[in-house]
């Protein structure tokens, strides 16, 4: 039987400003986006021998998290330090920087290996990821009846007297 390996990812996004916006017009909106953030590791935590989750946070979500005016203004609801410390890749190293192996001399030695450990599909089954296809067109003929000629639309029945407004 083929093996079939899934990857949860999370992409976390904020416009730039909008959690600041939101502080002055909405803050208990602000205060779930952050206790749902606080809430992911923790929640994680217990199953990190079963499998791993892949974050993507936007650069702009960074910058409002970590900056200390807004850290202030929330620092009631949550903690964004503790946050940010909890949703880092590995709390003992940082991230590895994969633009070496993606941009330098070592990219196509690495996309061979990584192409090679994950092939694109399964075995017998047809690719989505091959060459570019023609768009599919179709043709829709309706019919030539002038609009000042057609009948009206059927009129909706009455509501019954026991829903109308008193």
């Amino acid at each position: 039987m083929t093996e079939i390996f899934h990857a949860l990812v999370l992409n976390l996004h904020q416009p730039p400003s909008n959690l600041d916006s939101l502080l002055d017009t909405n803050d208990w909106e602000v205060k779930e986006i952050l206790f749902a953030l606080d809430r992911m590791p923790r929640t994680l935590w217990a199953y990190e021998d079963v499998a791993r989750v892949h974050l993507s946070m936007s650069g702009s979500l960074l910058e409002s998290l970590s900056h200390p005016e807004f850290q202030r203004k929330v620092y009631g609801a949550v903690d964004c330090g503790s946050v940010l410390w909890a949703l880092q890749n590995q709390k003992t190293s940082k991230p590895e920087d994969l633009r070496v192996r993606l941009c330098g001399p070592q990219a196509a030695a690495y996309e061979r290996r990584q192409r090679k450990l994950y092939p694109m599909g399964h075995a017998g089954q047809a690719s989505f990821l091959g060459a570019p296809t023609a768009p599919k067109t179709w043709k829709i003929r309706t019919r030539s009846t002038s609009v000042a000629t057609s009948p009206s639309p059927p009129s909706p029945a009455p509501r019954p007297s026991a829903l109308r407004e008193q």
